[in-house]
């Protein structure tokens, strides 16, 4: 990869990154333990990444704000504000498991029937299109569920695995607060390698800027330990799994069928989360502290790091063929 697209995607990181922190933080630092006070923190981590990417779109200036969007990049913001609300929408909604499933369903096939709608317009058939909203909605809905166990602090994530009493010092044994965004932060940069492996550099840019976002999220673990920056947590809050699955699946979407990203790439990134949820389960109450967190991050990896393993040397052979 040329060092001036190099650099023009580290250029575009410090700006999301440092929006989210800043919400991140805000959120953190607010004081007591009220009904409120915890709707606040619970909304914190999904308005902090859906703002940073509005703002890190809007600086990078590739195509204005059009309504309904004529570019599909356009919808890196759009997704941005949507999951910025939905945040606002989860942090007061009901507990309960039939609640959250029902919170990931809505918006997760929401996004994908708005990202295909051109698609659907111009090219797909009744069959095609509802295989793919269909398909783009599940694998952005359990991406999701499993963030929300994965990337959390606790041993089980936000699925009500009966540790809700737990200590701060107790959470903090399981997992250090601060590996949740760092998972987040890992699975969207594979994804943007990957992307930017298979000639979608502009997506492959968002794909860091989301990596970047997730990444501040640490801030709220380190000022808060017991705060859930990652995870749903016990309500289920959308959190920051939900806004990295949401907006890492339209990337991957648009790398599929707008550039050179192949369809089991694609399902391999996606599946990353899952993979990762269900040897987590296997381990459950076997390791804890950092060793639990390694364990996370490896069975994170396995699935994308097969995609880079094929891309990034692929994307090498083509540039030395070109004389690069």
């Amino acid at each position: 990869m040329d060092s001036t697209v190099i650099n023009a995607i580290l250029s575009a990181l410090p700006a999301p990154a440092i929006t989210a922190g800043v919400v991140m933080l805000a959120g953190a630092v607010v004081p007591g333990s009220g009904r409120r006070v915890l709707a606040v923190r619970r909304l914190t981590p999904g308005l902090a990444i859906g703002v940073g990417m509005v703002v890190g779109y809007a600086l990078k200036g590739t195509g204005g704000w059009p309504v309904p969007p004529g570019r599909f990049e356009h919808w890196v913001a759009i997704v941005g504000a949507f999951a910025a609300v939905v945040s606002f929408w989860a942090a007061v909604m009901p507990s309960g498991p039939a609640w959250r499933w029902g919170m990931r369903a809505l918006a997760s096939f929401a996004v994908s029937a708005g990202i295909s709608w051109r698609l659907a317009r111009e090219s797909w058939s009744v069959a095609e299109a509802v295989f793919w909203i269909g398909g783009t909605g599940l694998g952005i809905m359990l991406a999701w569920a499993a963030f929300d166990r994965i990337a959390s602090s606790r041993a089980g994530g936000g699925e009500g695995d009966g540790i809700r009493g737990r200590s701060e010092g107790e959470n903090a044994r399981v997992m250090p607060g601060w590996c949740g965004p760092l998972l987040l932060s890992v699975w969207a940069g594979m994804a943007s390698q990957a992307l930017a492996a298979t000639d979608s550099l502009l997506l492959g840019s968002y794909g860091a800027m989301v990596a970047a976002s997730a990444g501040a999220l640490v801030v709220g673990a380190v000022v808060r330990r017991t705060m859930d920056v990652a995870g749903g947590g016990a309500r289920g809050g959308i959190s920051g799994g939900g806004v990295v699955a949401m907006l890492t699946g339209i990337l991957v979407f648009g790398g599929h069928h707008y550039s050179g990203l192949a369809l089991w790439m694609a399902l391999m990134v996606m599946a990353g989360p899952v993979f990762a949820a269900v040897l987590d389960r296997l381990m459950l109450g076997r390791v804890s502290g950092l060793p639990r967190a390694a364990w996370r991050m490896a069975a994170l990896g396995v699935l994308p790091g097969v995609v880079l393993g094929v891309a990034i040397p692929a994307a090498i052979r083509a540039a030395n063929d070109l004389g690069y």
